[in-house]
C-alpha cells in the first residue's frame, strides 16, 4: 500500500480513537456487558449505533463493533460486517478497499434480477427488505411496519420465504411475542437473515470494469485484501469497554 493510501488512513483512525462520546456513554451498559467470546453481541451492538448514528464519533463506534465481530467470528461475520460499514463511509479509498474484501468472497449468490433495472423504485424497495431484516434482528415492530407499508416489501420479503426463517407475517408475530431483553431469532434464524442481506446488498457492487478505476480512469493494481481491523487500524486485542475506553 503506497504512502498516499496510509495517509488517507491514518485520518480515518483519529476518529476511531476519539474519547468517550455521548453515544458510547448512551450504550455503556451494554458496552460493559460485551465479551470477545459473543462476537454476535458485538454486531448487534454495531447494528443499533448505526441507526441512531448522526455524528462521526458515532459512526466510528458503530465501525469498531462491526470489526471487531468481525475480527472475533471471521466465518460467520465477515461479510455482514462489510455490508455494514460500507453506508458509513465515506472516503473512497477505504470503500475502495471494503469493496476489494467484497469481491474476494466466492460463492455469493444474487437474490437480485440478473440485469439492472435502472428504477429507483426497486432500489427503494430492496433496501426496505433489508430495513426490514435488521428491524426484525432488533425486535423493532415499528420500523418493520413502517417499511412493510412500502411498495412491494411485503410481496419480495415472502418470495424470500424459502431461504428465510418465515414470510413477512410470521416476522411481525415473532417481533410482538419477543420478550424485553431477550434475542428475537435464534442463532441459525440470525444468520439466515444475514445471509439474505448479504445477498441483496452484495449484488449491488459495481462490476470491475467501474469499480477499478481511480479518478484519472487508470486501473487500480489489486492486492490482496486488506483486514478491516487494518483499515480502520483498531486493536482487536482491546475488545473489552472498561471505565470510558477499549481495553
Amino acid at each position: 500500500m503506497n504512502c498516499i493510501i496510509k495517509s488517507i488512513l491514518l485520518a480515518i483512525t483519529v476518529l476511531l480513537m476519539g474519547a468517550s462520546s455521548a453515544s458510547e456513554r448512551r450504550f455503556e451498559d451494554r458496552l460493559m456487558a460485551l465479551r470477545p467470546v459473543d462476537a454476535n453481541s458485538y454486531f448487534i451492538l454495531g447494528e443499533d449505533v448505526a441507526e441512531i448514528a448522526r455524528t462521526d464519533v458515532e459512526r466510528a463506534l458503530a465501525i469498531r463493533l462491526f470489526v471487531l465481530a468481525d475480527h472475533l467470528d471471521h466465518n460467520r461475520y465477515h461479510r455482514s460486517s462489510l455490508l455494514a460499514i460500507r453506508p458509513l463511509v465515506n472516503d473512497p479509498v477505504a470503500l475502495q478497499l471494503l469493496d476489494s474484501n467484497l469481491r474476494s468472497l466466492s460463492g455469493a449468490v444474487s437474490l437480485l434480477p440478473d440485469k439492472a433495472t435502472g428504477d429507483e423504485r426497486e432500489n427503494e424497495s430492496i433496501l426496505a427488505v433489508v430495513e426490514v431484516l435488521s428491524a426484525l434482528r432488533r425486535g423493532d415492530r415499528t420500523a418493520m411496519e413502517s417499511n412493510l407499508r412500502k411498495k412491494s416489501v411485503s410481496e419480495r420479503i415472502d418470495s424470500l420465504e424459502h431461504v428465510l426463517p418465515g414470510n413477512s407475517e410470521w416476522m411481525l408475530k415473532k417481533v410482538s411475542s419477543a420478550r424485553r431483553g431477550k434475542p428475537v431469532l435464534g442463532e441459525d434464524d440470525l444468520m439466515a437473515t444475514l445471509r439474505v442481506q448479504a445477498a441483496l446488498l452484495g449484488s449491488e457492487v459495481q462490476p470491475w470494469s467501474v469499480d477499478l478505476h481511480s479518478s484519472h480512469g487508470v486501473p487500480m493494481t489489486m492486492i490482496d485484501p486488506v483486514p478491516l481491523v487494518e483499515i480502520f487500524h483498531i486493536d482487536p486485542d482491546r475488545a473489552t469497554w472498561r471505565g470510558g475506553r477499549w481495553e
